[in-house]
């Protein structure tokens, strides 16, 4: 009975006779209805309501958002400078350090629909380019496994425990075999943490081989989505025979996890004028 008075009501009545707040008036005998029609289909005698309104949660979230994107950017200098300060203790390769990270960064922002993570994978996926090679400040042999005890040694004050060993499992496995339950550090991680470690190590595999001379001649990657197909555009200064050879090797892990196949095509890289 209400609702039929509400919709006969004009946009006045229902402000002053029903106080009805102004600025939601014109469709509040519609909506009325709408809830009616709940109520009599789930055979409810109430419908509870939250005090905030769908304007209120939106701007809620996009505040959320902002601040969430706030939040990983300072995070990403604070994870820089601690991972540098942490490489040149051990004297490591800056410069390689440094290229990788961009390269793997690179392409983990321009295939966020293959990968579906987020902006704390991608910092794990920054600290672990950054350091994937401090173990050979201990020694070339088997630097891989030297750089994941290292950085679950490091007291990173925003990375949990669990966190360090994420960031070391990606590490770890940026060369030689894939990750293995049989291995203990990998073997403990929770079913979707031992696929972050899975995606973020088949990325920094192929950033890793972009840049294998450690001369950084790839100053750019644009990858082309096509089908079931990545084609990886990569833009260099010199010839890079070593970079190939190593790209070819190492893009196993993406492909077969991920399912797609990879194609590289090299182009000459042409600074803006």
């Amino acid at each position: 009975k209400l609702c039929k008075k509400l919709h006969s009501a004009t946009q006045d009545e229902l402000i002053y006779q029903y106080k009805v707040p102004f600025e939601i008036a014109e469709t509040f005998a519609t909506v009325s209805i709408m809830f009616l029609k709940f109520a009599q289909f789930f055979e409810s005698e109430k419908i509870l309501l939250p005090d905030v309104s769908l304007r209120d949660s939106l701007l809620l979230e996009m505040t959320q958002t902002f601040e969430n994107k706030k939040f990983y950017q300072n995070l990403d200098t604070q994870i820089r400078v601690n991972a540098l300060n942490v490489g040149r203790n051990l004297n490591f390769d800056e410069s390689h350090a440094v290229n990788v990270t961009q390269l793997a960064l690179s392409i983990y922002d321009q295939i966020p629909d293959i990968h579906s993570m987020g902006l704390r994978e991608r910092s794990f996926l920054q600290a672990a380019s950054l350091l994937h090679d401090i173990g050979k400040g201990i020694s070339n042999r088997s630097h891989h496994k030297h750089s994941q005890y290292i950085i679950q040694a490091q007291d990173f004050f925003y990375f949990d425990e669990n966190e360090r060993n994420i960031i070391a499992n990606i590490a770890r496995y940026h060369r030689r075999s894939a990750p293995k339950n049989t291995h203990p550090d990998y073997a403990i991680l929770n079913h979707e943490d031992k696929m972050i470690v899975m995606k973020l190590s088949a990325i920094l595999r192929l950033a890793d081989s972009l840049d294998n001379s450690h001369m950084q001649m790839v100053k750019e990657i644009k990858i082309e989505h096509t089908g079931n197909q990545l084609i990886f555009h990569v833009y260099i200064l010199n010839n890079m025979f070593a970079e190939v050879y190593s790209f070819l090797g190492k893009k196993k892990l993406f492909e077969d996890f991920f399912g797609y196949e990879i194609k590289l095509q090299v182009r000459n890289y042409e600074p803006a004028k």
